[in-house]
């Protein structure tokens, strides 16, 4: 039987949502968010992992990142795309229109410079990271960094990788941003991916 994703934790994760600046004068800001999925949810999240169809990541096969973008085999996430993107305008001040889900695992060794996101005219700025359980060391997390000419020395905020929590950011193309440190060897990181498109 396919499942749906469920919202009921939604508001409280929102409510409960922290907002930090990147830049001094707090012009944009990322959002961190916590415990957004039962123990249920994450076991059903696992399952297709599990039983998924993986495919490249062209962009990003060679860093050993792998994704999945067909989830209906086994979960469906029609409401919970429905109750969430409003929810990030809400907390973002934003006006996306339309969420793009994909699953990601990265393998040992997978490490992103720092960059601006830039996916060819689209209409896509911003996306949100949700870390879901895996073997991966805090450590290989996501920085943002307050300019593009500046080294990790001057990372503003360091989000670590803690399963079940993640960032919002919705102007991907003008922070720049990096994984932090590799993943350590025998170990994998997944998340859920959202590309927020307008």
């Amino acid at each position: 039987m396919i499942q749906e994703l469920g919202t009921e934790r939604l508001t409280e994760v929102f409510n409960n949502a922290q907002l930090i600046p990147i830049d001094a004068n707090n012009n944009t800001q990322v959002g961190i968010i916590k415990d957004i999925f039962t123990d249920t949810e994450l076991e059903l999240i696992a399952d297709v992992f599990n039983n998924g169809n993986w495919t490249e990541m062209p962009a990003q096969a060679h860093l050993g990142r792998k994704q999945i973008l067909d989830f209906y085999p086994v979960m469906r996430l029609i409401n919970f795309i429905k109750e969430i993107l409003p929810k990030i305008n809400t907390l973002m001040g934003s006006d996306f229109t339309d969420v793009r889900p994909s699953l990601w695992q990265d393998a040992e060794g997978y490490k992103l410079t720092m960059h601006k996101d830039d996916f060819g005219g689209s209409e896509y700025t911003g996306a949100v990271q949700i870390y879901l359980p895996s073997s991966c060391q805090q450590s290989a997390g996501t920085r943002f960094y307050a300019d593009s000419n500046t080294g990790p020395d001057d990372t503003v905020l360091d989000v670590p990788f803690i399963p079940n929590t993640g960032y919002i950011c919705t102007e991907c193309d003008n922070i720049v941003h990096s994984s932090g440190l590799p993943v350590e060897k025998g170990l994998y990181r997944r998340s859920l991916y959202l590309i927020l498109t307008k």
